[in-house]
């Protein structure tokens, strides 16, 4: 709706579950608020959806295109592989979305997810441990029901319960970096190469050179550079010469 109270428009009505078994096509009960990035809303409901225990969804800012991106699995003894629940809208980087879910998983404590803005490559990245039954303790935490925080390549979000006191935990998780890709090669006046990577932003990232991709291939560091905040940098070659040169880039 408009900041006035106008417009008040329903982008997407959540479908009434099964009684028998609390499942539906679309999920149900978002708890959470939703995550904007360019023309489209990513996020949760904590029930619902073909397991029964929530889904993701995406849905344009019209209303148009609604999505399950993922279908949370159904639990037994409260565990699964993939996560229940989930309480918080996702974290974005680039074309991956970062969450957690609340239950689940394979301690039945909550998971760390990661999945493409597309649905597909859907990741646990971090399941979180069994209490121990008598004091409500673990290592590391349980129940993550609040968003993540992306920051560089790690993650930091907050645990409800477990950990040593049983009061939950503050966490961070270390996440690779996607693969970075050469998205322009320029030929300068003065035959220099430049070539534009694209990357994890504000990642520092090393620069590769071979004369062939045959096996095997010899690669050789040339260069260190860091991304700016939407991932992206520059290497210029001075050193060129008409025969075939090969880039690839990598952050260690």
């Amino acid at each position: 709706m408009t900041t006035n109270g106008g417009d008040f428009t329903t982008l997407h009505p959540f479908s009434a579950m099964d009684r028998s078994n609390g499942t539906n096509t679309d999920g149900a009960i978002p708890m959470t608020g939703v995550l904007l990035t360019n023309s489209t809303l990513y996020g949760s409901t904590i029930a619902g959806g073909q397991g029964g225990n929530g889904v993701l969804f995406a849905v344009a800012t019209d209303g148009d295109e609604f999505t399950v991106l993922h279908n949370f699995s159904a639990t037994q003894n409260g565990t699964n592989s993939d996560g229940a629940m989930p309480c918080a809208a996702p974290a974005v980087s680039g074309e991956v979305l970062y969450g957690t879910a609340a239950g689940g998983g394979p301690g039945a404590n909550g998971t760390v997810y990661s999945v493409q803005t597309d649905g597909s490559q859907f990741k646990t990245l971090y399941g979180f441990s069994t209490l121990n039954a008598a004091t409500g303790t673990n290592s590391d935490g349980a129940l993550p029901t609040a968003g993540l925080v992306l920051l560089g390549n790690a993650l930091y979000g907050t645990t409800f319960a477990g950990g040593p006191g049983g009061v939950g935990t503050v966490f961070g998780l270390r996440v690779p970096y996607p693969p970075a890709v050469i998205t322009n090669v320029a030929l300068n006046p003065d035959r220099s190469v430049t070539l534009t990577f694209a990357g994890g932003p504000n990642s520092t990232n090393v620069v590769q050179r071979s004369d062939s991709l045959s096996a095997p291939a010899s690669w050789q560091n040339v260069a260190t550079n860091a991304a700016d905040g939407q991932g992206l940098w520059q290497f210029t070659e001075t050193n060129t010469t008409s025969s075939p040169r090969f880039y690839r880039s990598y952050a260690p």
